[in-house]
């Protein structure tokens, strides 16, 4: 040993020197993030509420929801896709009554979803090729 510090010569002596690794303490607040918590949040992510909807309606803090979502990542893109189950059952319906012939509900959807070919609207341009104040109508 020289002036305080000593140099170690074999590994099982640098071995015994590390100090134990702690275990996590179970001590502290409980996660209000149960099971139940998680079922009553994909119900209302399935019917795209916001973060902050959900999150009251569960009777949850907003953050709590967050430091689950840094904990868990892919819950983050559970949300995301169960929020866009709205959108994909709203499809269906549309497509599911045009399917069974309905002609308004196709020509809703042609004028919305096909509308160079099937608007009601035109739209004329101005000068510049700017569209002008005027829409014409056809009924």
């Amino acid at each position: 040993m020289v002036k305080g510090i000593s140099i170690m010569t074999n590994k099982s002596e640098a071995l015994q020197k590390k100090k134990p690794v702690k275990k996590k303490s179970n001590a502290g607040r409980k996660t209000v993030m149960t099971k139940e918590v998680l079922r009553k949040l994909d119900e209302c992510f399935l019917n795209d509420l916001s973060d902050r909807q959900a999150c009251y309606i569960v009777d949850i803090n907003p953050e709590s929801l967050y430091a689950y979502q840094r904990e868990h990542p892919k819950y983050t893109e559970r949300k995301a896709t169960l929020k866009e189950m709205v959108k994909a059952k709203a499809k269906m319906v549309i497509a599911k009554t045009i399917n069974s012939n309905d002609i308004n509900t196709a020509k809703w959807y042609a004028e919305h979803k096909m509308q160079s070919e099937f608007s009601t609207k035109q739209e004329i341009a101005g000068s510049g090729g700017f569209a002008s104040a005027v829409t014409v109508e056809f009924i």
